[in-house]
């Protein structure tokens, strides 16, 4: 069969939808499939550009993923997309991501020989968003679309955790014709040990004896990199050599080396910017603990992964991250209360006072809990195979 996957780049490690995407490829081309990857990209001008064969290893099992991926001009993704179809003729297109990113799979005049699968990954509280629909004059403008509308064009819906289940069924009402039993990411077994944190501290003059917390974000509004900054600052920050590690871009929604700054913490703050093997690794066995305090999440992976990991974790109470860390078992854990700050940030004095202090929900091990984490997470392998046999299942695929 010709499957299209819709999503962000195709990247064989790190810990956004990109990998997961890369997983969906990997399992399909697994059992014959011939399989083709779009990328939405609004920094791409022109109509379609040229595809290129990108090669890609996959952690997990060393398999070797090539695929087309064709990059198309968001702002005109629903012409690209035409062009596309014509191109593979699909039996199947999946998607991920957000419902705006995806938009465009869902046409006025859709194909009922091609079945489309959408793979959930938000928490799934905001019921309208903004999406480009054709008006009058077929020209293409932004309205707000309620997501079960965009949902129910869909043949399968698959949620990737039980809280994006409730929200699609209970929160937006919609008939659970269509939603599949949810399916959690596949998340990263990274290889720690004793000497990789020597070396890793060693390379960037951290003592041994100091604390590492480490933080893996974009650096957008709602990863809020000045509240993990802050918090560090006012909360975490025993020692003089101790050490906030951030990887991620250093300008986006918070100037890091200005917060840092403005915090006093410029020798306790280090910047990664490229995410590595050998870096998240040494990073990882280093780490004494993880820290993101992001005003909404999906399934949360950097998270997840430092669990496997059995490190400390601090996290906002939101999304997904909530309602499996609350009834985890085994695991030290500390969850914040926070306020949304798309409104304020560091330089916002009311804001600055408010999150300093942040009420502490949970903190400590869980004894008791509704979930090991074995029940909350899939490795590679597991992930795949539950996802082809979700597909057959659902008749979705029949290779």
């Amino acid at each position: 069969m010709k499957v299209i996957v819709v999503g962000p780049p195709l990247v064989k490690q790190g810990s956004g939808i990109g990998w997961i995407k890369h997983n969906i490829v990997s399992a399909l081309k697994s059992v014959g499939n011939d399989v083709w990857s779009v990328c939405s990209h609004s920094s791409n001008a022109g109509s379609i550009v040229a595809s290129t064969i990108i090669s890609k290893e996959s952690r997990d099992d060393n398999d070797i993923v090539e695929v087309d991926e064709i990059i198309i001009n968001a702002q005109n993704a629903a012409v690209h997309w035409e062009e596309i179809k014509q191109l593979v003729k699909p039996d199947v297109v999946i998607c991920l991501g957000e419902p705006e990113q995806n938009w465009f799979v869902i046409g006025e005049e859709r194909d009922p020989k091609v079945k489309t699968v959408f793979y959930y990954l938000s928490e799934a509280k905001t019921m309208n968003r903004y999406i480009p629909i054709k008006n009058h004059a077929g020209v293409y403008e932004e309205e707000s679309l309620d997501v079960s509308v965009l949902f129910s064009e869909f043949d399968l819906v698959i949620p990737a955790t039980p809280v994006t289940t409730i929200a699609l069924t209970k929160d937006m009402k919609m008939s659970d014709s269509n939603i599949s039993d949810h399916l959690t990411p596949p998340v990263h077994t990274w290889e720690v040990s004793s000497e990789k944190a020597i070396q890793y501290r060693r390379a960037v003059s951290i003592e041994p004896t100091c604390k590492v917390y480490y933080c893996i974000a974009m650096n957008t509004p709602r990863k809020r990199l000045d509240q993990v900054m802050i918090y560090f600052t006012f909360h975490l920050l025993k020692k003089p050599c101790d050490k906030l590690v951030i990887h991620s871009s250093p300008h986006g929604a918070t100037d890091l080396v200005a917060a840092a700054q403005r915090l006093g913490i410029v020798r306790n703050l280090r910047i990664n910017t490229k995410i590595s093997k050998d870096t998240m690794e040494g990073v990882m066995s280093a780490g004494d603990e993880f820290i993101s305090l992001p005003a909404a999440e999906g399934y949360g992976l950097p998270l997840w992964e430092s669990l496997v990991l059995n490190k400390k974790v601090i996290h906002t109470s939101v999304g997904y991250p909530q309602e499996g860390l609350s009834k985890l078992r085994g695991k030290h854990v500390t969850l914040l209360d926070a306020p949304n700050p798309y409104f304020y940030s560091i330089g916002n004095q009311a804001w600055y006072a408010i999150s300093r202090n942040p009420e502490v929900i949970k903190t400590g091990i869980s004894k008791k809990g509704d979930y090991d984490l074995e029940d909350i997470v899939n490795t590679p392998s597991q992930f795949r195979e539950k996802f082809i046999d979700l597909l057959r299942r659902k008749e979705i695929i029949v290779s």
